[in-house]
């Protein structure tokens, strides 16, 4: 016989000879973990019932009226998809079970057919090692040894099918104008406990959904002898996670809006809007809701639903302003605003005081009602923390409270202040009044839905409405010089860039045009809410850029839906690198003026500061007094008769004296402002260069010599 090693090569020989067996591709421990993480992902969705149904009955208390029905079958579908979801992985942790189990027996078949091959094989090789006593042909074994099948098991197909149904959370496809009717009352902490319980309960499902799906991509790569059919499953099991989530986020909505009301009861109409991100209403509907439903109702409903604030805003002015003539006091009732305009101006006095197509009365009622009551609620609420006991163990809290309290009181009373009138000067209107910190604003000196002509004064670097008085005293000092019907707005209406140097830390956003591509695009939406209110019974506005102001100027005017009649540039921090010439502007007429490079400390004559954003930005280094730009240049430092000098950057220095800024009274700049404005061309002083200054002079000799 044989040595072993040698019959087993013999035996491998032959095998190889013989068989044409293939491994079969399937892995039962892969099989397993996907039937083990299927019958986990059932069991949870099956123990959510509880939770979700006690949640949901702690939520109905006190809930009555229509939106209880819709949340019943909201609840109802949930339900529903969730126990169908279950039943479908449970059904198919099954199918893999038999899929399983036919590959074993296929496993088996192949197995035997393999070892059957080696033995037939050894008694072939034995056969001709002894032809003489086994005969030279091949022995017949069917009957001692049978040949297994040679015919594969059919491959298996597994699917996995689910459609979960989609939540009913409206009776009607049109919300406004076919509304559900009625009313509902709810507490909406009851209901915020289960939005907390929803969410918690379709998070904790994202971990079955991550195992099932991951189990189920490493049975696809290692058991590729199965077949895959339809296979919806695990996309009905993500679609109904979402559902969930949305059934949270629905719910959240309702009880925002009760919680903005107080409690008590709501409309119908008003619910459905506040759950809009859910069914989409269109402008014309919304507005029909504003004309119609309860004013303070409304009021809750924008507040749990900002987005519908938001789509009001992005509404045409032009529609925004028909539609607010729409609801106009009868011509006979003598009343600034009928009872509807009233109640809206009273309820939401964010929106209309600053929806643009609003008329400019009804927007400066509303901003300065707000202003009242915001002032009085934060004064009594820093007066309470003023008086709180020392060593409450909120010392930290109470005051990092205080300090934003006072912070944003500084800000407001300086707007208040600023709207102080006095009997020589037109009355003032507060146009604008953002809940931004700190807020932006714009201040009217003189009526805009009355006057002739209207000019916007555009402020620069590191003003903010934490001094809008200055502001609007040096739009005032303009205005003063304007001929009767021209209004002045001081437009604090976009985040300026701060001071270089902002608490203690360097801060270079006025060398770049980000903040004036912001502060362009506000600025062109008042222009376009002017021309929306005034039509033609106006003149073509005009623009007065200061500083980093003349940079937001020159891009809203570089737009082409905004048109200026003048636009006047002082103490440019440089205009865009975009604008290349006048040509570049949509005015009518272009001026500029500022004073001679000068170097901070130097008592002649000049700016020290607007010349280094020209020089040393990013990105706006146009000199609008370059000669090939093509703007009419006027003086600003010839003094004598022609009016004080300028001798810093600021707006405003002094009302008299040597100092003064652009705007202070009496000085040339403020005086050729006002003539471009008014359109007295004739007036206008020439800019007469003047030779640097002393310390510029040596700067440049300085250069000049090569000792740099």
């Amino acid at each position: 016989m044989a040595p072993c090693g040698v019959l087993l090569a013999s035996v491998m020989v032959a095998h190889e000879r013989w068989s044409v067996v293939a491994v079969l591709a399937y892995d039962d421990g892969a099989a397993q973990a996907l039937v083990k993480v299927l019958r986990a992902a059932d069991d949870a969705l099956r123990n959510q019932t509880v939770p979700r149904h006690g949640a949901a009955g702690y939520a109905t208390v006190d809930f009555v009226g229509r939106y209880r029905s819709l949340f019943d079958g909201v609840c109802s579908t949930e339900s529903n998809n969730r126990l169908l979801v279950a039943k479908r992985l449970s059904e198919f942790a099954d199918d893999v079970e038999k899929v399983t189990q036919k590959a074993g027996e296929e496993r088996q078949r192949q197995d035997a057919l393999a070892a059957w091959e080696v033995r037939q094989a050894e008694r072939e090789q034995e056969r001709q090692a002894h032809p003489l006593v086994l005969g030279t042909e091949p022995q017949s074994t069917l009957l001692t040894d049978p040949k297994p099948s040679t015919d594969p098991i059919p491959r298996l197909t597994v699917s996995a099918t689910c459609t979960v149904m989609e939540p009913a959370r409206s009776e009607t496809t049109c919300p406004v104008s076919s509304p559900m009717g009625g009313t509902t009352s709810a507490d909406p902490e009851r209901l915020a406990v289960f939005v907390s319980e929803a969410r918690a309960l379709a998070g904790d499902l994202h971990e079955q959904r991550d195992a099932v799906m991951g189990a189920w991509a490493h049975f696809q790569d290692v058991c590729s002898w199965v077949l895959v059919g339809e296979m919806t499953l695990l996309a009905g099991l993500e679609r109904l996670i979402a559902i969930a989530t949305d059934d949270a986020d629905w719910l959240e909505r309702i009880a925002d809006a009760f919680r903005a009301a107080g409690g008590g009861s709501l409309s119908s109409q008003v619910l459905d809007l506040a759950r809009t991100r859910f069914s989409r209403i269109s402008d014309s509907q919304l507005r029909d809701a504003l004309s119609s439903l309860p004013a303070q109702e409304l009021a809750a409903m924008l507040k749990a639903s900002p987005n519908l604030a938001a789509q009001i805003q992005r509404m045409p002015p032009e529609v925004i302003n028909t539609w607010w003539h729409t609801l106009d006091p009868a011509p006979e009732s003598g009343t600034q605003f009928s009872p509807r305009q009233h109640d809206l101006i009273t309820a939401l006095p964010v929106l209309i005081g600053n929806l643009e197509g609003i008329p400019y009365g009804a927007r400066s009622t509303a901003n300065t009602n707000h202003l009242t009551e915001t002032i009085t609620a934060l004064t009594l609420q820093r007066d309470a923390l003023r008086t709180m006991p020392p060593g409450s163990g909120t010392g930290n809290a109470v005051q990092s409270t205080l300090d934003g309290i006072e912070h944003r009181l500084k800000a407001l009373t300086d707007i208040r202040d600023a709207l102080q009138m006095y009997p020589t000067h037109d009355q003032k209107f507060l146009i604008s009044l953002t809940e931004d910190d700190p807020p932006l604003a714009a201040i009217s000196i003189g009526d805009l839905d009355t006057a002739t002509n209207v000019t916007y004064a555009v402020p620069g670097m590191g003003q903010t409405t934490e001094g809008m008085t200055g502001w609007t005293k040096a739009s005032q000092n303009v205005q003063s010089l304007l001929p009767p019907g021209h209004a002045v707005v001081a437009w604090m209406g976009y985040k300026t860039p701060p001071q270089i140097m902002k608490n203690g830390k360097p801060d270079i956003s006025v060398l770049r045009v980000n903040d004036a591509v912001q502060g362009a695009d506000h600025l062109a939406a008042a222009l376009g809410g002017l021309k929306a209110v005034r039509g033609d019974t106006i003149g073509t506005p005009n623009a007065i850029g200061y500083s980093y102001g003349s940079t937001v100027t020159a891009l809203a005017a570089n737009r082409s839906d905004v048109h200026l009649g003048t636009f006047v540039s002082l103490g440019s921090a440089g205009l865009p690198d975009s604008v290349h010439t006048t040509a570049d502007l949509h005015a009518d007429a272009v001026y500029a003026g500022q004073g001679r490079v000068k170097i901070p400390g130097e008592k002649a004559s000049g700016d020290p500061i607007a010349w280094t954003g020209r020089q040393f930005s990013f990105d706006h280094h146009v000199n609008p007094m370059n000669p090939d730009f093509g703007a009419h240049d006027f003086g600003v430092e010839n003094g004598g008769g022609s009016g004080r000098p300028i001798t810093e950057h600021g707006a405003l220095v002094s009302d008299s004296g040597e100092r003064a800024g652009y705007f202070d009274q009496e000085t040339e700049s403020l005086k050729n402002t006002a003539h471009a404005v008014a359109g007295e061309v004739d007036k206008i002083t020439s800019y007469i260069p003047l030779p640097p200054t002393k310390n510029v002079q040596k700067l440049k000799d300085f250069i000049s010599s090569g000792k740099m």
